[in-house]
């Protein structure tokens, strides 16, 4: 007996420390976007790297019923973190990026996706970069681009080596 209230009822997906690799993303590419009440994507230590980063960032605007994307204990080597934030289209209003070991470079390409004089983050509300090595120069380019950004309401920076310093700015 078919029961309409179970069909596409998958809400949310959390792998945990399984690599994701290209041909994965491939196969995710193709199921996420019938997931029609998909709203989380939870990806633990998947061993993402620049390219995988990107492939999923392209991934997310054709998934518009996501909202949460976490990928925490996902260090990236190159932290081109602002492909997460470059298409106006995607959906994701959290993010967390806790232990990434995101540096000051990291830093400078997420306040890049937040906001610029040129471009700005409308969709996200809230995100998390705890537990992570931004430092006080890293804060103080995400500072930067708060000064563009209207739509981020809570952004935890704890445990971060930031000193009074960086967080004055």
């Amino acid at each position: 007996m078919e029961n309409p209230e179970k069909q596409d009822s998958l809400t949310e997906i959390l792998i945990r420390a399984w690599k994701i690799d290209r041909l994965t993303l491939d196969i995710f590419a193709q199921s996420f976007p019938t997931l029609e009440r998909l709203h989380t994507l939870h990806f633990w230590h998947t061993g993402l790297t620049d390219d995988t980063l990107k492939q999923l960032a392209s991934i997310l605007p054709k998934c518009p019923s996501l909202r949460t994307l976490i990928l925490d204990a996902n260090p990236i080597p190159f932290e081109h973190y602002e492909v997460l934030f470059m298409d106006d289209n995607c959906p994701i209003i959290n993010l967390s990026l806790r232990h990434c070991r995101i540096t000051e470079r990291g830093a400078a390409s997420i306040a890049q996706g937040l906001g610029t004089e040129r471009r700005q983050n409308k969709k996200l509300q809230t995100l998390n970069l705890a537990y992570n090595s931004i430092g006080d120069y890293g804060a103080e380019h995400i500072a930067r681009s708060l000064k563009f950004n209207r739509a981020l309401l809570v952004l935890n920076l704890s445990s971060n080596d930031i000193s009074d310093d960086g967080a004055e700015k």
